[in-house]
């Protein structure tokens, strides 16, 4: 990226896809992309076979038209009261995800893969 001169000296807001590389370049605002987040929770709905993914996913489309709606009736945000059910019900899924994630072990010394090159 470096090479390339992308992001070396860009001051601006960067929207990627949460690839660990781009957190090097301190002099940006950093996004995600919602795109991006609604695929790993299809992978983690399809994969996992659990609920929560889903409920994000909704809760996430429900915002994006909420926001959709009042902008078009030219808001640049959304209400208080919206934006506290908003808040109370992701918190409340991501609640539910953290009970149905199974905790794994962390991999012993000797069974950890090293990377090569």
């Amino acid at each position: 990226m470096n090479e390339m001169g992308i992001l070396p000296d860009y001051q601006g807001y960067a929207m990627h896809d949460h690839w660990i590389s781009y957190y090097t370049y301190l002099e940006c605002v950093h996004l995600l992309c919602s795109a991006h987040h609604l695929r790993e929770l299809i992978y983690a709905a399809e994969q996992y076979e659990q609920v929560w993914p889903t409920q994000l996913i909704q809760c996430l489309l429900d915002i994006n038209i909420a926001v959709a709606e009042d902008a078009n009736e030219g808001l640049s945000s959304l209400g208080e009261e919206q934006l506290k059910q908003f808040n109370e019900q992701y918190d409340e899924i991501l609640a539910q995800g953290k009970a149905e994630i199974p905790i794994l072990p962390a991999p012993k010394k000797e069974e950890r893969k090293t990377q090569t090159a």
